[in-house]
Formats: C-alpha cells, sequence, structure tokens
C-alpha cells in the first residue's frame, strides 16, 4: 500500500485463482454467500450491498472470465480492508492497482475498468 495523500492510498492487488496478495495479505479466494445472517465471527468476513459474506476460506472456482459475477470485487474490497485495518485506517480514498495476464490485456482491460468503477 502506498500513500498518496492524506486520505488517498494506492492498493496493489493479484485476484488469483487460488490466493488473493497484497503486498502484505495472502488469503485463500474462496467467497461464501451467508445473505442476511450476521456472521458469528467477524474475521475474514464483508458486508456488502446488504450482505453478509466469508472471504479467505477455500478455493473459487476457477471461470473464464473473472469479471462476469461479483465475487472479483468482493475478494478487491476484502484485501483492501485488510491492507488498511492492518495499518489502523478506517477511512480511505483507495486507488486499485489490480491488472490481468498479459495475454488477456487488450481483450480484457476496458471489460477490468467498468467492473472496478463504484
Amino acid at each position: 500500500m502506498v500513500r498518496l495523500e492524506e486520505g488517498k492510498y494506492i492498493i496493489g492487488f493479484d485476484d488469483g485463482y487460488q490466493l488473493g496478495k497484497t503486498a502484505d495479505h495472502i488469503f485463500d479466494n474462496g467467497i461464501h454467500r451467508l445473505g442476511a445472517t450476521e456472521p458469528t465471527l467477524k474475521e475474514h468476513s464483508l458486508f456488502y450491498d446488504g450482505e453478509y459474506f466469508k472471504v479467505g476460506e477455500g478455493r473459487a472456482a476457477i471461470m473464464e472470465d473473472k469479471v462476469s459475477d461479483d465475487d472479483a470485487r468482493l475478494r478487491t474490497m476484502a484485501a483492501a480492508a485488510m491492507e488498511l485495518g492492518g495499518a489502523g485506517i478506517h477511512k480511505a480514498e483507495v486507488v486499485l492497482a489490480v491488472g490481468l495476464p498479459f495475454s488477456n490485456y487488450g481483450r480484457d482491460k476496458p471489460k477490468l475498468i467498468d467492473y472496478y468503477k463504484l
């Protein structure tokens, strides 16, 4: 994680097929939707768009296109939360540094940019 200015950070994230990796964290990339059921243990959980998710348990299915569902977005949010939380930061503007395999770059770049616009 790189601090740009007060409250603004660059976070790099490699959303691999088995592991999610940031500068300071590595976790299994499985996502499990819990729905409205609040998890007993908050560790490795995410609340987004009215639903709870467990992140980092198990392995995600290999898909042709990672941006065809919300799972990559959820893993990315969890990775950003891990980086920020590890630094004691509770509120930030985040600039993502995510990428694609070189062989897919030209084909998938516009889809990836659109996918991460929130």
